[in-house]
């Protein structure tokens, strides 16, 4: 059985918790702009269907809407790109490892006969957060979500020609639990190791 006294198991803990925060495990949900989390597009390069963003662990799938330029200023919160859903169609944006933290802005546009509606989910279906609805003609929204989320659905069920709905400047974090759990597992292993230097300097010869 492994003893420490108070103090040292406090220095221990504390040093722990030194080390999530440089691995970036953070206290609270607290968000940032979209362009200071570990990943940010702004979708001004790629002109494509489906598409990854990110390196790595730290990837987003984009699947059922397109990237590129439309012609429609009111789409693009920011120069001439952004990842748009046709109508009558879905998109989805599926993260690698979850994401801890989501921020974008998105739209619809203002012709459209029908409301976009944001959802997101985590790894068993289960939506995370409200459901978000896009009236046409309102201006782009902030979006910032926080949770475990596996999946972003961007519903799309307008009927008329040419009423896509938008996303732009996205950007998002990790579920950093890879991290926090080799800090937990090389402390465990540290005390384990101090406890049996221990038990051998006291032992009689």
């Amino acid at each position: 059985m492994i003893a420490m006294n108070r103090s040292k198991t406090a220095g221990f803990l504390s040093g722990v918790a030194a080390m999530a925060v440089l691995a970036g495990i953070r206290p609270g949900p607290a968000l940032a702009s979209a362009a200071e989390l570990a990943v940010f597009e702004d979708f001004e390069t790629i002109d494509a269907t489906d598409f990854l963003i990110g390196t790595g662990r730290e990837t987003a799938q984009f699947r059922g809407g397109f990237s590129g330029v439309a012609g429609i200023p009111e789409l693009y919160l920011s120069g001439s790109h952004a990842w748009m859903v046709n109508p009558g169609h879905s998109g989805e944006i599926t993260f690698e490892t979850h994401a801890a933290e989501v921020v974008f802005h998105a739209r619809t546009r203002s012709t459209a006969d029908d409301v976009s509606v944001l959802r997101a989910f985590d790894d068993q279906d289960v939506q995370v957060g409200d459901t978000i609805t896009l009236t046409p003609g309102a201006p782009f929204q902030r979006v910032a979500l926080t949770g475990s989320i596996a999946r972003i659905q961007f519903d799309n069920p307008a009927s008329c020609d040419s009423c896509m709905n938008s996303i732009d400047d996205f950007g998002f974090s990790p579920v950093p639990i890879p991290a926090a759990a080799w800090l937990f597992g090389s402390g465990l292993l540290a005390l384990a190791g101090l406890s049996g230097r221990r038990r051998r300097k006291t032992q009689p010869d």
